[in-house]
């Protein structure tokens, strides 16, 4: 009878603390299961404004390859027409 008392108490107790590691388990995982969903959602964000900016490089990129073209071009105008009023100003002394 001792022994079966103990045996009762021991199952109880135990029974007890193993509902309550369950549970708290169980809320752990909610929680875990919460972040990852919250990370992926930053995860997903970032991926886009990564896209979005390597568009943006890309697109500046371009418009700064036309820009330095279109200068170049200017310059060398300028260059010619310098010098063609250089000459025509040495002609005229």
């Amino acid at each position: 009878s001792e022994m079966y008392d103990k045996m009762v108490c021991w199952c109880e107790t135990n029974e007890k603390e193993k509902k309550k590691a369950i549970a708290e388990a169980d809320t752990r995982d909610q929680e875990l299961t919460a972040e990852i969903e919250a990370r992926s959602a930053r995860f997903g964000t970032g991926s886009a404004t990564i896209k979005a900016t390597k568009k943006e490089i890309a697109k500046n990129t371009e418009a700064l390859k036309m820009a330095v073209s279109l200068r170049e071009d200017e310059a060398a105008k300028f260059r010619d027409e310098e010098k063609d009023m250089v000459q025509a100003v040495a002609n005229l002394r």
